[in-house]
């Protein structure tokens, strides 16, 4: 199963690198085994490739789409920052269910345990071990299409615009 985290460099996503998502992966690789999960981190958040067990760096790419058809769950590793996170809408667009931290919350409308699964980086292997995301598909599914039911207006540019487009006709 593959968790995908789409990060630029930028500040908050390089502290989620590296100040969370690689010390707990060396941390909690049994744990990360036994669910079977890789964290794919997708880039300019680190300059160059890499591979560790349970995880994978791409670095930049050209193109971030072929990522998301490839995850299938989204992860939104970023603890801190401020306004909206653009991965957020992405991760929506997609239709992938989405784990977050409480910052991914700002500016959507979310509700953690309806439409994404939240956690903060004290509890992020009890969230990942006891989570019913990974052994229930049709709910996960579920909870992605009701992330981005509620949230159309703000993923969907042709939504984002609709009121404007009304306006001028």
């Amino acid at each position: 199963r593959v968790l995908l985290f789409t990060a630029s460099n930028f500040t908050p996503n390089v502290e989620a690198l590296h100040g969370f998502l690689l010390p707990f992966v060396r941390t909690h690789a049994p744990l990360l085994a036994r669910l079977r999960l890789h964290l794919l981190v997708v880039g300019s958040v680190s300059r160059e490739s890499w591979n560790e067990p349970h995880l994978t760096v791409t670095g930049k790419v050209p193109r971030v789409e072929p990522y998301f058809a490839a995850a299938d769950f989204a992860l939104n590793a970023t603890l801190r920052g401020s306004g909206t996170n653009v991965k957020m809408a992405e991760y929506m667009a997609a239709g992938l269910p989405i784990l977050t931290a409480a910052a991914g919350l700002r500016g959507y409308d979310l509700i953690a345990g309806e439409d994404c699964v939240t956690f903060d980086s004290r509890n992020f292997a009890d969230v990942l071990g006891h989570t019913w995301l990974f052994d229930d598909a049709e709910r996960a599914k579920a909870m992605a299409a009701r992330a981005h039911a509620k949230n159309r207006a703000v993923v969907s540019m042709k939504e984002a615009i609709r009121p404007l487009a009304d306006a001028l006709a």
